[in-house]
């Protein structure tokens, strides 16, 4: 059975070099949800806690980034 992995962040800069190493896994290895803001909001736990629930995930890899740091 494929592992399920969820990575946060996909459109950063860590996310999108994740996407790019991921594809050379295959849908037998390994199955992966990417995701960004716009698709998972990663500070609302509710939101986390339900697509955990509707997708069967063994790991998350958290990329997600606040690029901001002068603020």
């Amino acid at each position: 059975m494929p592992k399920t992995i969820l990575v946060t962040g996909a459109n950063g800069q860590v996310g999108r070099e994740f996407q790019r190493l991921a594809q050379g896994a295959t849908e037998e290895e390994m199955h992966f949800y990417f995701t960004d803001k716009e698709s998972l909001d990663i500070t609302d736990k509710q939101a986390i806690a339900s697509f955990v629930e509707k997708n069967p995930i063994d790991v998350i890899v958290n990329c997600a980034a606040y690029t901001a740091v002068d603020k």
